[in-house]
């Protein structure tokens, strides 16, 4: 296996190499040979392998301990316990003797503190055991090696909690035969766990087929998933924020109300935005986005509510919804003729100048406040109503 491939889009120098010893746990001999040459072991069980075992062991060898480590896979527990270090197998977890087991009766360790089998909470598999315990080491010098980028602790650290729920409870869920959903329409068949046990030896596979080399063929495509996992949030979530927090220092020079924010650059904004209003106490306040497109023309974006795919905070103007170019041209003395379009949802809409992407929020944040206020209104009106009626005396009927 080469360390690099002419396709791959992430230029990081495999861990998983010919030169990787991955063996069976019979191999007395071999595995004295290494203990001789001061060789790190890194221990799992063997037979049929799953997803969290494989992905573990791959994020050991991105540790300053264990990267030059070789891979021992066998139940043997007298074999075990004399390893540098165990995953998945031999029924214990004691992160000071670096055993990580999670299928004994007494384990009982998630990955939020508060998480418990009653209220839904998933137990950790070897894969979030590994990355509770190593994954800040694992992430550092990836970072340091494959995007040569160090990282302050508050950064490193958001990358970590981020990761976790976006990629390793998925791994955490399926290996404890977390169901996804009760009532699937179809069948996920290319996620990370089935793509990991396809390497597995068929039941009717050769003979000569080495399951040991299979195993190594499943890191290399654990290792890989995990390398865009990483990208995904150092390299595109994590730099989204600085430019998002830029917008909103700058919010109040761009739009007097601070409710219309300017992003210089498109980027996935929404979940920082969201924070930033949190950790300014200031949820709810930003209603429309604007930012330029690959055409530099400006987008009008709503804020969706957090939790609701489809919620808006503020829908843009309901009688431009569906609307293009042509139709805007058609309507006499509509002065904003530069207007390009209005999705018919209202979410999102285009305008070629600056001036007009503005006045598009505006006119549509004024319309939604009036209309709050009508309805307020005749709430206020009926509640008046039903209250009056309410204190009417009842007339007596007459002797």
């Amino acid at each position: 296996m080469e360390s690099t491939n002419y396709f791959q889009d992430i230029p990081y120098k495999s861990r998983i190499t010919p030169q990787l010893t991955v063996i069976s746990g019979d191999d007395q001999s071999k595995i004295d040979e290494l203990k001789q040459q001061g060789i790190q072991i890194i221990g799992t069980h063997s037979d049929y392998f799953h997803c969290d075992e494989v992905l573990a062991t791959t994020m050991l060898l991105y540790t300053n301990k264990f990267k030059d480590s070789a891979i021992v896979r066998t139940r043997n527990e007298p074999v075990l316990d004399t390893l540098d270090i165990v995953c998945d197998v031999g029924s214990v977890f004691d992160p000071e003797k670096l055993r990580f087991d999670h299928h004994q009766k007494s384990f009982d360790t998630y990955w939020y503190e508060n998480d418990t089998k009653d209220n839904g909470g998933i137990k950790l598999s070897s894969a979030g055991l590994i990355y509770k315990f190593f994954g800040k080491e694992v992430l550092a010098n990836i970072l340091e090696e494959v995007w040569q980028s160090k990282y302050t602790e508050e950064h490193l650290d958001k990358i970590y909690k981020k990761l976790y729920p976006g990629f390793f409870l998925e791994i955490d869920a399926i290996d404890n035969g977390v169901t996804l959903a009760k009532d699937m329409k179809y069948k996920i068949v290319t996620d990370l766990s089935y793509r990991v046990s396809r390497f597995n030896k068929e039941w009717n596979a050769p003979k000569e087929k080495d399951q040991q080399l299979q195993f190594k063929k499943a890191m290399r495509c654990a290792e890989e998933e995990l390398m865009y996992q990483i990208k995904a949030v150092s390299q595109i979530f994590l730099p989204a924020r600085i430019v998002v927090e830029e917008a909103w220092k700058n919010k109040d020079d761009f739009h007097a109300s601070g409710e219309i924010m300017f992003i210089e650059t498109v980027c996935p904004w929404k979940e920082h935005l969201y924070e930033l209003e949190k950790l300014n106490k200031n949820e709810n306040l930003i209603k429309f986005v604007i930012y330029k497109d690959d055409r530099n023309m400006n987008r009008v974006q709503t804020v969706g509510i957090k939790g609701d795919q489809f919620g808006q905070r503020v829908t843009l103007s309901k009688k431009w919804h569906g609307l293009r170019k042509q139709d805007f041209e058609k309507i006499e003395g509509f002065e904003l003729k530069d207007m390009e379009f209005v999705h018919h949802s209202g979410f999102i809409g285009g305008a070629w100048s600056m001036e007009t992407a503005i006045k598009m929020a505006e006119i549509s944040i004024q319309e939604h406040n009036e209309e709050q206020a009508a309805k307020a209104a005749k709430l206020a009106q009926e509640n008046e109503e039903k209250t009056q009626l309410e204190q009417k005396p009842i007339e007596q009927p007459e002797q």
